[in-house]
């Protein structure tokens, strides 16, 4: 993470979306120590510290007050942002939509899978042949729906 930030943190993201895929919580929770670590110093370079926010964040939900997971979600933003890093842009929005979701703050969510939504159009019409982008697309298509009826309601 320190000494090829940028390769560490895809590397990373591969390393939580396949452990989450095939169920190992066991080795989550180990991750999230080492990640943990990582995020509590300020050794990391952006695109590492960005991807270890996010991560964290995402083996952390569900198990850490939203309190603490919307600042990671909101700084790992900026730090993609400033990298201008689309897909990373795309798990910072998911992380905070749902946090927001979690808190309460529909419309806040629904503002946040909306900007999802925007970047990821954007990255699957410059590789329409990217799987994992076009049913990421799927997906917060469907988030935006069920919180804009949701908001409707309110």
């Amino acid at each position: 993470m320190i000494a090829e930030p940028e390769a560490a943190a895809d590397a990373l993201e591969r390393l939580w979306k396949e452990w989450d895929d095939g169920g190992r919580h066991e080795s989550l929770q180990t991750l999230r120590f080492a990640i943990g670590e990582q995020v509590r110093s300020d050794h990391l370079q952006p695109a590492a510290w960005a991807r270890a926010l996010v991560c964290y964040g995402w083996i952390r939900e569900g198990n850490m007050p939203v309190r603490e997971t919307e600042p990671l979600a909101r700084e790992a933003l900026v730090l993609f942002r400033e990298l201008a890093h689309e897909p990373g842009q795309c798990d910072a929005h998911d992380l905070l939509g749902d946090t927001l979701e979690t808190e309460g703050d529909l419309a806040g969510a629904l503002g946040e899978f909306r900007e999802y939504k925007r970047i990821m159009l954007a990255l699957t019409g410059w590789d329409p042949d990217n799987a994992q982008w076009q049913e990421d697309l799927e997906a917060t298509k469907g988030w935006v729906a069920q919180l804009r009826s949701k908001v409707g309601r309110e």
